[in-house]
């Protein structure tokens, strides 16, 4: 039986820094152990996805918590950029957005994210996520 590797990590992305610090907050608290790394830029989190996936393959994220409301590129974008990547056609992607419109729910899943929440999840939800993403219990 081989050992399973390292944890892939948990992807935060939002342009919000007192967001960001709440959601790690959250992420940490929720008990699963997969290192987080954290964007404020989604330019540069893409950036660094595209280095993963050229470097890196085995260290994709195994869940991405993406914001809407971002300046330059905003999270329709980025979840439309990583849908369209067939490295990344599996990691779960979670909205994790202030905006309550029925249409922002219903587009982002249409555009293949995995699950819509409001900000901000208790950790229960998030580990949930992150156990069903990753096959943990």
């Amino acid at each position: 039986m081989s050992s399973p590797g390292p944890l892939r990590p948990i992807m935060l992305i939002d342009d919000n820094r007192d967001d960001l610090f709440v959601l790690r907050q959250r992420v940490q608290r929720s008990g699963v152990e997969n290192p987080i790394v954290a964007f404020e830029d989604a330019d540069e989190a893409i950036a660094q996805l595209k280095r993963t996936m050229a470097d890196f393959p085995d260290e994709l994220p195994a869940v991405i918590f993406l914001d809407l409301r971002m300046p330059r590129r905003g999270g329709f974008d980025v979840l439309k950029w990583i849908r369209s990547q067939p490295a990344l056609v599996n990691v779960t992607v979670v909205i994790v957005s202030n905006s309550s419109l029925p249409e922002d729910a219903s587009r982002a899943l249409v555009l293949g994210a995995t699950e819509f929440l409001a900000k901000y999840p208790s950790p229960e939800k998030l580990a949930e996520i992150v156990g069903a993403a990753t096959g943990a219990k």
